[in-house]
């Protein structure tokens, strides 16, 4: 078995030789250039003169007559005229998310050479489209005539009007932003890329360097790469190398091969590769953690049992592909310690670095300050201990900082003045007050110079990170000082925060030698022995949200442009290639669900594991947990337990929602919250082989909302919900999709017998129930379905004021009779009546309501959202829908709920109480008194309490 870059090489040597000095290899990675010259150099034999090597951005930009500039930049100028042209009085920081969106839009139009006439259509040319635009195909024209048709019915919102406005700038803004650009002799890569393929002849008389290129291991094209290479081939300059052949992993998914196929037929293929050049099938193992760092620490036993060969000059055959980038930190703390060399090739999130820890302390020292007399400033005791304590700080003052942390702790200081650090120049500079915004940048990047020429370099990492963060200050400084965008010193400590969260530190390293550690992106065209893929989960392998974008889906669809299918096609090729060549493949993810993660595997790894292509072992992973001979009536809280639900909900870098799911497991049993939620422990670590009542919801949930995902934003009267329920035949095939996706992970010859049958029979009808009702409910407006929100819930924890993120997805929210409806669908037992609110809170597990509990927390959620003062809670209890009157009400004791308002002020009072006793250090996880709660606990097995 041949790696294709091997294949590639000798292809390109037997029929070049040495007049490759006169040939580009053009390659979608910088790493695949490295890596297929050194198997050139191999299948030569003697020295030759290497050909170029370049990616095909690198490639466009080498012939621009742009220079490429930071997104900084790029946002600030479409900032300054995007004011112009709304004549609004808006912030760079407001603006900041926005343009950057925009920015990725432009970049895509001009990528895909779209007509941004024709896009951005304004919403009042609706008679005009086919006078304007004869150019469009019919299925455009009636795309942008639904749109703009859609858009125009029903009411018209703020919302509404703010994205009419927005988009009737849209086409002007572009065109005054790429002129701009061009002023100012810069551009980003669409552009660039748009404006030499526009030139007549341009391809031609810049491309003269070399007499051929040859294209190596791409997928998906865009419009711009197309035409250069059409151009190109048709000058008989260009040859194309596509890593794709039916091997069994791409004849068992046509799918993964959707691009690459199109490719062939249109470009040819140079090196013909068959399916016996890519070996035998993988070994494939897939394992499940309930922890994130958990996957990480498992690496030195998965190399044990791989057997993998650690010799530095073999080990770069071994590939650990991280599905999830933020996972590297983790990962590069538990490299076995017999391994010496890594290479790395993706960022570092530079918001996991105490280099970011620090400047958000800087950061939030210089925005909050207590003044006590004119022309003196204080700073809180609790910023400038947290300032003293970092790391940075700490090994900068050899122990100064700890002198000076006791001196405000034993004094009892609460405000301390910068005079106070005044005979220490760092402290003094650290606690200096920035009086400018155009001071700011020159305080931070001072402080952290000062940091980098105290340290002894035994930290390299450490010293990148500082290195990287002045550069990206040199480049805000002039930025800030600019006079046009006008940023005052609140605005600017905001968007340095933001600017500085997204930043991907680069690593540098010897790519032929070492562990390979990489993203799925970096992972093109590069082949490997073992590959270890972490973070394999479905959300997250392929991503489950698409990039932000301003354009709404139906346009980018219509106009060629990436939707999120597209995405999925792209993720599914590079997992497929991943595997063709592989010995071993081991899969690893986390089984934890919480918060708005699902904890299963991917479609991927569903795909593997229903299929009959490979067989994969299974292992489920565990984690360590104080446990013995029983728990006794509670489990201690201790100072781990703190830190983690610290870390995760409160403090941390990526705090995360605390769902309904977790307050409701919190309030029936303690015990169960922590196995959960602290230890991260999955509750059900099983195969599922029947008819399970989680998996039940989850194929209803997803039927319904793709059932009534047409009608978003319109209203559904009584002559619609009859021909819904007509459709029979539409509705079982939609059924059996989302159960061939869901249960079976994609695979078409799902069972039409036994279960399968059953749990489709069973959903049809719930299914059939939930359209009754609506259709006796009917005429409503359908709002929304399977969205996610989340709300700050102010708290004490340890004496401070804290915040914390409270989140879920609602099943649907629909408008009837003037009045918000937030639905929860439930199909297990679930009576929508409680005899208090108080009885949410401290009653017994028996007569506690979760359903009600969790239905008010998502009234609670939108309770400050605009359009919401009147809402009301709705259960659809189906196992009970088959009443002759159906009553959505919620009741309280004999009264109804018709409006959460009613209750909100009782309901955040004792919800907000619950949360910080969550929290609070001095209260262990107690078990719950009532053993008849604990027969169907996962837990059960654990704290002992009942047998089993």
């Amino acid at each position: 078995m041949r790696y294709f870059l091997e294949q590639t090489a000798q292809y390109l040597y037997d029929n070049y030789g040495n007049r490759l000095r006169n040939h580009c290899l053009v390659f979608p990675n910088r790493r695949a250039g490295v890596f297929l010259l050194k198997h050139l150099s191999i299948v030569s034999g003697n020295p030759l003169w290497a050909p170029k090597t370049t990616t095909i951005n690198d490639l466009f930009m080498s012939v621009s007559p742009y220079k490429t500039a930071p997104t900084e930049k790029l946002v600030v100028e479409l900032f300054k005229l995007y004011r112009e042209l709304a004549k609004k009085e808006e912030t760079i920081d407001n603006f900041y998310f926005w343009g950057e969106m925009l920015l990725n839009d432009f970049d895509d139009v001009d990528k895909y050479l779209v007509n941004p006439e024709a896009l951005f259509t304004n919403l009042k040319d609706l008679h005009d489209i086919d006078k304007k635009f004869g150019g469009l195909t019919e299925d455009q024209i009636k795309v942008i005539r639904r749109f703009i048709v859609n858009f125009r019915e029903g009411e018209i919102t703020d919302q509404k009007r703010d994205f009419e406005f927005n988009w009737s700038i849209l086409l002007p803004l572009y065109i005054s932003f790429k002129k701009r650009l061009r002023e100012l002799g810069i551009a980003y890569e669409g552009m660039a890329e748009r404006d030499l393929l526009e030139e007549d002849g341009a391809v031609s008389s810049k491309f003269r360097d070399f007499e051929k290129y040859h294209f190596i291991g791409f997928n998906a094209l865009n419009n711009c790469e197309k035409k250069l290479m059409e151009i190109l081939k048709s000058e008989s300059k260009a040859e194309f190398y596509w890593d794709y052949a039916k091997t069994p992993f791409f004849e068992h998914n046509p799918r993964a091969a959707l691009f690459v196929e199109s490719n062939i037929k249109e470009f040819g293929q140079t090196l013909p590769l068959t399916a016996s050049n890519t070996g035998s099938l993988p070994v494939v193992t897939i394992v499940d953690i309930p922890s994130d760092s958990g996957q990480a620490k498992l690496l030195p036993n998965i190399f044990k049992e791989m057997a993998i060969d650690t010799d530095p000059d073999n080990l770069h055959k071994t590939a650990v592909v991280l599905a999830d980038e933020n996972l590297l930190p983790a990962l590069l703390s538990s490299i076995p310690p017999e391994i010496t060399d890594i290479n790395i090739t993706m960022g570092y999130p530079f918001k996991m670095t105490v280099v970011y820890s620090l400047l958000r302390s800087l950061l939030s020292l210089q925005e909050i300050r207590e003044v006590k007399e004119p022309h003196k400033v204080f700073f809180g005791h609790r910023k400038v201990l947290k300032i003293l304590s970092n790391p940075l700080v700490v090994e900068s003052t050899n122990g100064r900082a700890e002198d000076m942390a006791k001196q405000i702790i034993s004094g009892n200081i609460s405000f301390i003045s910068p005079s106070f650090f005044g005979e220490d120049p760092f402290l003094a500079l650290l606690f200096g007050v920035v009086g400018d915004t155009d001071k700011l940048c020159g305080y931070l990047r001072d402080i952290f110079i000062s940091i980098a020429e105290s340290r002894d370099g035994s930290d390299p990492l450490t010293a990148e990170f500082l290195f990287r963060a002045n550069q990206m200050l040199n480049r805000l400084e002039p930025l800030f000082g600019d006079s046009s965008v006008n940023i005052n010193k609140e605005v600017a400590i905001r968007l340095i925060d933001r600017i500085f969260r997204e930043i991907k530190v680069p690593f540098r390293g010897e790519p032929l030698r070492g562990l390979q550690i990489m993203g799925i992106l970096e992972s093109r065209a590069i082949d490997f022995d073992n590959v270890i893929i972490l973070s394999a989960n479905e959300g997250v392998l392929p991503r489950s949200s698409p990039s932000s974008s301003y354009i709404p889906h139906n346009l980018r669809e219509a106009f060629g442009l990436p939707v999120i299918s597209h995405q999925d096609s792209i993720y599914d090729y590079y997992f497929t290639r991943l595997l063709t060549r592989a010995k071993n493949v081991v899969l690893v993810y986390n089984s934890s669900a919480e918060g708005m993660r699902s904890g299963e595997m991917s479609r991927f790894l569903l795909r593997l594991k229903y299929g009959n292509l490979v067989s994969p072992s299974f292992f489920s992973a565990k984690i360590g947990i104080r446990v013995g001979g029983g728990v006794g009536a509670s489990i201690p809280r201790a100072q781990n337990d703190i830190r983690i639900l610290e870390e995760k909900y409160i403090k941390g870098a990526d705090r995360r929602p605390l769902s309904p799911s977790a307050i409701n497991a919190w309030l029936n049993c303690g015990a169960r919250f922590y196995y959960s939620y602290v230890c991260g422990m999955k509750e059900t670590d099983r195969l599922v082989e029947g008819i399970e009542p989680a998996m039940m919801g989850t194929i209803l949930h997803e039927v319904i909302n793709r059932y009534y995902s047409p009608y978003v934003g319109e209203k559904i009267s009584t002559p619609i919900m009859e021909e819904l329920m007509k459709n029979k035949k539409g509705k079982r095939q939609l059924i059996d999709e989302v159960l061939r996706e869901v249960w079976f992970g994609g695979e078409d010859n799902v069972p039409k017998t036994g279960n399968a049958l059953i749990m489709a029979d069973i959903t049809e009808m719930f299914v059939d129930r939930v359209l009754e009702i609506d259709k006796s409910l009917a005429p409503f407006i359908l709002i929304g379905l399977e969205q996610n929100f989340t709300k700050n819930l102010p708290i004490n924890y340890s004496g401070n004021k804290e915040s914390i993120i409270i989140g879920g997805k609602i099943d649907r929210i629909d408008q009837r009779e003037g009045v918000k409806r937030l639905i929860d669908y439930k199909t297990g037992k679930s009576e929508p009546n409680i005899s208090s609110i108080e009885d949410l809170f401290s009653g017994p597990p028996k007569k506690r309501n979760d359903a009600v509990t969790q239905t008010l927390i998502y009234c609670y959620l939108l309770s400050d959202e605009k359009g919401f003062a009147l809402s009301r809670p709705v259960i659809y209890a189906l196992r009970e829908s088959n009443r002759e009157k159906w009553d959505d009400t919620i009741t309280i004791g004999k009264k109804p709920l018709d409006n959460f308002k009613e209750v909100e002020t009782q309901f955040a009072e004792l919800l907000t109480k619950t949360v910080e006793e969550i929290f609070d250090p001095s209260i262990p996880f107690a078990l719950t008194t009532y053993d008849s709660s604990c027969s169907s606990c996962p837990y059960k097995k654990i704290c002992k309490k009942q047998p089993f």
